[in-house]
């Protein structure tokens, strides 16, 4: 940093170009509005290029995290031709689909038909249509204000070739921030790709791989996942930059806990119908039937999926489950900080070992116990074991899921409640994770 003789600083500065952004919601828009707030702080000023919000294709809204947006920061817009908009008029249909189709049916005949469309004739997605307004600002961006190093961040995937754009025409140093995976996400087979599509889609990843300066990801597996399309010279470039939490969202509400006679546990956000969830809900069953003394509680917090209902009905659960729509981020730790045990889930896919949610970080700095339904040997079940605050289970192992459940319950009663011994959870706060973004820019000079 430079120090100029009125005492201000030069900060070096940096475009940040994102589809998600406020009054969007999501772990995507709070990854980059959080390291917006703490870029300053070690020496960068952040500049920010979105979609104007009256143009742009929506699942979430989520107003609080507006409020989270520095006066200073200069956040630019621009217009955008939306597929998803034009669709949606088409086919009368009010919301969007979410990702991985959480709270969707994909047997109907409109949904085969609308993944197919959105598979095939919307490569890499839907929101591509951003990209030709984007990639003008961005260059007048980048002259205007002699920006060194931009940041393109996915999904959507399309954004990444915005970056590629830029880094044919600007002398750039580009950081290529891939959230999830590409070709490989979950639910890519449910977009029903021709053999084509796939190739075309696959080309631009591959590209973005190769162009980019250096490739950030959230999790290990995700990092072997894109390496192993690369030639071995070029994986070091690959950096694994996992989400977090903000320690003031967390103190905003305090921690509390049940009656002895109640424990409640809280999931939160979208549950997609190829999550574990049936699972957890066996297991919940006999959880009550083994404590008839003591009210359990399911708090869901977010997008529930329809396929659970009927086994809610079987198993009569319907006077167990809490469910709330979704809330703002603001109001998360409302109820995360009022939970005795937290409930997550990874999918069941290819490559889920390197699933990481953003509410697992969240999940964390509350230290309350968590339960977690998921591969065993993944990298969320590592967080967890190094942080000692939950468990791993796979998903035939119901019976140890209830063993471990029963002990935090048993606990509860006794008023002796579960907490980590350790504070390694605290290198994963927003504060900590901006220095190292820095640090891997700064690597590159």
């Amino acid at each position: 940093m430079i120090v100029m003789e009125t005492n201000k600083t030069i900060l070096n500065k940096i475009l940040i170009i994102t589809y998600y952004w406020p009054p969007s919601g999501g772990g995507g828009v709070q990854r980059w509005v959080k390291f917006c707030k703490y870029l300053p702080e070690y020496g960068f000023e952040p500049i920010v290029l979105t979609v104007a919000p009256s143009d742009a294709s929506y699942t979430l809204i989520d107003h609080s995290l507006e409020k989270e947006i520095s006066a200073d920061l200069k956040v630019h817009t621009t217009k955008s031709v939306e597929s998803l908009q034009l669709f949606m008029k088409l086919f009368g249909r009010k919301k969007l689909p979410h990702s991985g189709f959480s709270g969707e049916n994909k047997a109907t005949f409109f949904s085969k038909c609308s993944r197919f469309i959105r598979g095939n004739f919307f490569i890499p997605d839907p929101r591509k249509g951003w990209n030709k307004f984007a990639q003008e600002k961005a260059v007048q961006l980048i002259k205007e204000h002699s920006i060194k190093y931009v940041i393109t961040t996915s999904p959507p995937h399309s954004t990444q070739l915005i970056g590629s754009y830029l880094k044919k025409r600007c002398a750039i140093e580009w950081l290529a921030d891939l959230r999830d995976p590409w070709t490989d996400i979950y639910y890519y087979n449910d977009l029903m790709h021709t053999s084509i599509a796939r190739k075309i889609d696959a080309k631009y990843e591959l590209e973005v791989l190769k162009q980019a300066d250096q490739v950030l990801v959230v999790s290990p597996a995700i990092q072997r996942l894109f390496a192993s399309k690369i030639t071995e010279s070029k994986r070091e470039k690959i950096n694994v930059l996992p989400n977090g939490y903000d320690e003031q969202d967390v103190e905003v509400f305090p921690r509390s806990s049940s009656p002895v006679n109640q424990f409640v546990i809280t999931y939160t956000g979208n549950l997609a119908s190829n999550y574990p969830g049936d699972v957890f809900l066996n297991v919940l069953k006999k959880l009550i039937d083994q404590n008839p003394a003591v009210k359990i509680i399911f708090r869901f917090v977010g997008v529930f999926p329809t396929q659970l209902n009927d086994l809610i009905h079987t198993l009569q659960l319907e006077t167990s489950i809490e469910h709330i729509e979704y809330v703002e981020h603001s109001q998360v730790f409302k109820y995360l900080n009022t939970s005795d045990a937290l409930f997550l889930a990874i999918p069941e896919a290819k490559n889920n070992e390197g699933i990481l949610t953003g509410k697992l970080f969240e999940y964390l700095a509350t230290n309350k116990p968590i339960v977690c339904i998921g591969p065993s040997h993944g990298d969320a079940a590592a967080i967890l074991h190094s942080c000692s605050i939950g468990k791993t289970f796979d998903r035939g192992q119901e019976k140890a899921a209830l063993t471990y459940l029963q002990a935090l319950v048993e606990a509860h009663q006794q008023t002796r409640h579960y907490f980590s011994k350790t504070d390694v959870y605290k290198k994963y706060s927003r504060k900590n994770l901006t220095k190292e973004l820095v640090e891997l820019m700064l690597a590159k000079k």
